[in-house]
C-alpha cells in the first residue's frame, strides 16, 4: 500500500473585498447590506492571494497577503512587505516520500459546487497542456516522482468563466542515498581501488611469468653448457 503526503493549496480569485461598516452615528432604523467593493491586485498593489482578514479598534483592515500584510484605512492601501520565505517553509522531501497528493480549494460566493480546476506539475509535466484539463476534482495524485525541483500549479474558474490567479507550491524531492553526490564519490573511490588492485595483480602475474621464463632460460643454458663440455671431453 502506497503512502501519500497530503499538501493543501488554496486558490483565490484576484479581488479583495472591503466593506463599509455602519458608524455609531447611523440611524438605528437603517436596514440593508453594507456597501461592498471589489479591489484588484493592481489597485491594492500586492499579490493576488490573500489568506486572512483582521480589523483593529480604529476600523483599519489588514489582509494577510502572499508577500506581506496589506493595510487599508478606508482611503488608501499600504503594503507591509515581508521577506520571501517560500522555500524556507518547504523543506525538501526524502525520496521515500515521493508519492504526493495535493488537495486544493477556492472561494466562490456563487455556486461553489460548479468551480473548475486546472493543475500542472512543472518539472514533471512537459507543459501546462500536459497537465489536467478543467474539471471539478479537488485532489491530484502523483506517484513515484523522481528526484528534482518541482512547482505544483493550480488555478480555478468560476461559473462566469473568470479564472483565478495561479497558486504555486514549490518543493524538492531529494535523490535516494545511492544517487547522491557522496555516493557517486564513493563509487569513484571504489572503482579507483579496484583498478589499482587489478593493476597490482596483473603486475605480479607478469613479474612471476618473467621470473619463470628467466629461470627456464638459465636452466636451458646450463644444460647446453654441460652437454658441450662432455663432448669436448
Amino acid at each position: 500500500m502506497k503512502k501519500f503526503i497530503v499538501l493543501l493549496a488554496v486558490v483565490y480569485f484576484p479581488t479583495l473585498v472591503a466593506a463599509q461598516t455602519p458608524s455609531a452615528h447611523s440611524a438605528p432604523t437603517e436596514l440593508g447590506l453594507p456597501f461592498i467593493r471589489n479591489y484588484s491586485p493592481k489597485e491594492y498593489g500586492a499579490h493576488a492571494q490573500n489568506w486572512t482578514i483582521a480589523q483593529d479598534s480604529r476600523g483599519v483592515m489588514y489582509f494577510g497577503n502572499g508577500i506581506g500584510v496589506v493595510e487599508y484605512d478606508g482611503v488608501s492601501w499600504r503594503l507591509i512587505q515581508f521577506p520571501n520565505c517560500l522555500y524556507a517553509l518547504c523543506p525538501p522531501l526524502s525520496y521515500a516520500h515521493n508519492n504526493l497528493r495535493f488537495a486544493y480549494s477556492a472561494s466562490s460566493f456563487e455556486d461553489a459546487s460548479r468551480l473548475q480546476f486546472q493543475t500542472w506539475l512543472e518539472g514533471f509535466d512537459e507543459s501546462r497542456k500536459a497537465g489536467s484539463n478543467w474539471n471539478d476534482k479537488t485532489e491530484k495524485e502523483y506517484t513515484n516522482l523522481p528526484e528534482g525541483d518541482y512547482q505544483f500549479r493550480v488555478r480555478a474558474k468560476n461559473i462566469y468563466e473568470h479564472e483565478s490567479q495561479e497558486a504555486v507550491y514549490a518543493f524538492t524531492i531529494l535523490p535516494p542515498w545511492y544517487r547522491t553526490w557522496w555516493a557517486y564519490g564513493g563509487y569513484a573511490v571504489i572503482f579507483g581501488l579496484l583498478v589499482f588492485a587489478a593493476d597490482r595483480v596483473q603486475r605480479r602475474r607478469l613479474l612471476k611469468k618473467r621470473t619463470r621464463v628467466r629461470g627456464i632460460s638459465r636452466s636451458q643454458i646450463a644444460r647446453r653448457g654441460g652437454g658441450s663440455a662432455r663432448k669436448n671431453g
